[in-house]
């Protein structure tokens, strides 16, 4: 069983983002929570080379936008983005993220 505090988790901030990610040392699975206000990437798309990643939407409310669908999110929503699939969020929100095998910043990437 391995258990992290809030208070242990690292913060790193962008331009629209704040992750707030829990390390808790395991390659299957990994989490985070991640808020949002505006959008995200700022110009490109986003996209997991290794891991799906399932985001539940915690509170707020915005669109993800996949692969050029445009999905309309609110509090309690979920959805699950598969790897190599391009997409961006915009809106205002918290998400809880667990990606699996666990997210790692080399295999994410902002494409065209």
């Amino acid at each position: 069983m391995i258990y992290k505090s809030f208070k242990d988790a690292e913060l790193f901030v962008g331009p629209t983002n704040k992750t707030y990610e829990y390390n808790i040392e395991d390659k299957d699975i990994n989490y985070c929570i991640v808020d949002i206000d505006g959008r995200f990437p700022l110009e490109k798309w986003a996209i997991n080379r290794k891991c799906k990643e399932m985001a539940h939407v915690l509170s707020g409310s915005g669109v993800l936008v996949v692969e050029g669908k445009k999905y309309q999110l609110k509090q309690d929503d979920v959805v699950l983005i598969d790897k190599n699939e391009k997409y961006y969020w915009q809106g205002k929100f918290r998400l809880g993220i667990p990606c699996a095998p666990a997210w790692y910043p080399e295999q994410h990437e902002e494409v065209d």
